[in-house]
């Protein structure tokens, strides 16, 4: 036998051999590739749902017609409120602290804990609030004239006679 012809015996092989590999892995490739193409689609649709109901909201939400008070008076008001509506409710506070899960006793100054709403010159800060109350339905009225007042209740946990609530103050 000829040298040309062992080695193009040799040869056979190992080109079927890397034919195969090269088909499987273009057909692996395509699937995936069909995959992303699939996916990119349906990100597509929902991108363009989300953007939908986004513009649906903003059709639909009327800027708030009062002006917005200061934080500084916005705040002012709420600790008032939560002191004089708890009487009417019969509920003790406890604890007012203000920021986010602050448990400090100390004076803070009211920019260190305010947090401005983006895309807005509206700023918020949070009040927790820990207490006692008698009546399950006084503590809901309690928080409905809080919110009223334009106070968001952000957080609410409720166990046996005791309530903790977290709240937001909005303002300019």
């Amino acid at each position: 036998m000829s040298k040309s012809r062992s080695t193009a015996r040799l040869l056979i092989p190992v080109l079927l051999v890397t034919a195969s590999i090269s088909g499987y892995y273009s057909w692996t490739f395509n699937e995936q590739r069909v995959a992303a193409e699939r996916t990119e689609q349906r990100v597509r649709r929902e991108a363009n749902t989300t953007q939908q109901a986004v513009q649906a909201l903003v059709e639909r939400l009327q800027p708030d017609a009062r002006p917005a008070a200061n934080l500084e008076t916005a705040f002012g008001t709420t600790v008032s409120l939560l002191n004089t509506n708890r009487l009417e409710q019969g509920i003790t506070l406890s604890n007012i602290t203000s920021g986010s899960g602050s448990n400090s006793s100390g004076a803070v100054a009211l920019d260190a804990v305010a947090q401005r709403v983006p895309g807005t010159p509206v700023r918020t800060m949070r009040l927790n609030v820990r207490g006692t109350y008698r009546d399950h339905a006084r503590l809901l009225d309690y928080f409905d004239a809080l919110r009223a007042n334009g106070v968001a209740v952000v957080f609410l946990k409720v166990e046996k006679n005791n309530f903790e609530a977290g709240l937001r103050v909005f303002g300019s």
